[in-house]
């Protein structure tokens, strides 16, 4: 920006370079999360410190439900191992929706 508009400085050097950082990001929804704050962010480092805090709550929330996913999948395992006549018993007697075993 400062190579091309040497004398710009201020408001516009400020949105340019803000649209520039969004743009670079390759995630139009974290964008538009970010553009549709109130107030709107007016420099780079204020898009900057949205973009950080939302990756990171994002980050956050796939941890928990990943560590869901694991927690479901140990019990799975955990419930299965009661004994294999009693899965062997449930799929034989479970033939699917609206029939009778």
């Amino acid at each position: 920006m400062s190579l091309a508009y040497p004398s710009q400085t201020g408001q516009l050097s400020d949105t340019v370079l803000r649209n520039a950082f969004l743009d670079s990001l390759n995630d139009p929804h974290l964008k538009m999360k970010v553009l549709e704050r109130d107030p709107e962010p007016r420099t780079v480092e204020e898009a900057l410190r949205i973009v950080s805090r939302l990756e990171a709550l994002r980050r956050n929330a796939d941890d928990d439900c990943f560590e869901e996913v694991q927690t479901k999948n140990r019990n799975v395992r955990v419930a299965g191992t009661n004994g294999p006549n009693n899965a062997e018993k449930k799929q034989e007697t479970y033939q699917g929706p609206g029939r009778k075993p």
